[in-house]
């Protein structure tokens, strides 16, 4: 199974993931950045940090760029970042589609 690394770039300060991730593929490593994206908004603003910038670069074994998030465009439903999770029911009035 491929290995994934999610480091985290801060302004001109890089954290980087030296130990890494086994994935399945690119989803899977998807799903782990956006946890990961999660994980780090609610860390900031609890200290009160301005994390709109900050990116995760998701790299794989040979530390190969494959995607980078910003954490600010990431809105993040619970579902994607845990799939045992199940989506709430859509209520009644509620469609998919257009009309």
């Amino acid at each position: 199974m491929p290995n994934y690394f999610f480091d985290v770039v801060r302004g001109e300060e890089t954290g980087r993931d030296d130990v890494g991730v086994e994935a399945t593929d690119v989803g899977a490593a998807m799903r782990e950045a956006l946890r990961r994206c999660e994980l780090l908004r609610t860390a900031a603003e609890a200290a009160k940090e301005d994390w709109r910038n900050w990116l995760v670069v998701t790299r794989d074994e040979t530390r190969a760029f494959v995607f980078a998030l910003r954490l600010s465009a990431v809105a993040l439903d619970p579902s994607v970042a845990d799939p045992e999770k199940k989506r709430p029911a859509r209520g009644a009035g509620q469609s998919e589609g257009r009309n």
